[in-house]
């Protein structure tokens, strides 16, 4: 019998400029195909349903806010704050406590949009959240 997983986190893999980063909540695996409804002359008993081209939703990544990631926040800031863009492939990995991985979800194109940190005004964590664009995307199970 299959049981949820309880204990896990996230990698994110940039290709070519970072491995391995821990994130603790992944959001916005997210597709949709919308169908437009186009009526031939003369039938009215139904309209064709065409398919569109896939929406995805952008892919929102949280974790508590580290330092040493120095190539990764530069891919990051040179799209956010200087608006030049190296879309790249993306590796989402979904990881067990024991350190194997349960699904792998690629992202075709990727780059950064927005990064945000929370409004702390306490002694606490500080969690970046950070939003990345896509043309696609695909799971493995693994």
């Amino acid at each position: 019998m299959n049981y949820p997983t309880l204990g896990f986190y996230f990698t994110l893999n940039v290709e070519g400029i970072v491995e391995a980063l821990s994130f603790q909540e992944v959001s916005g695996l997210n597709s949709q195909i919308d169908t437009e409804e186009v009526s031939e002359g003369g039938e009215n008993t139904f309209a064709h349903r065409h398919l569109l081209t896939p929406k995805y939703s952008n892919l929102v990544l949280k974790r508590g806010i580290v330092q040493n990631d120095t190539d990764f926040l530069k891919w990051i800031n040179d799209a956010v704050q200087y608006l030049k863009f190296k879309p790249t492939l993306l590796t989402v990995r979904l990881v067990r406590e024991d350190g194997n991985s349960l699904a792998t979800w690629t992202f075709d194109q990727a780059y950064p949009v927005a990064i945000n940190l929370t409004d702390s005004r306490k002694n606490e964590l500080m969690i970046e959240t950070l939003e990345l664009c896509y043309t696609s995307f695909k799971r493995k199970d693994n």
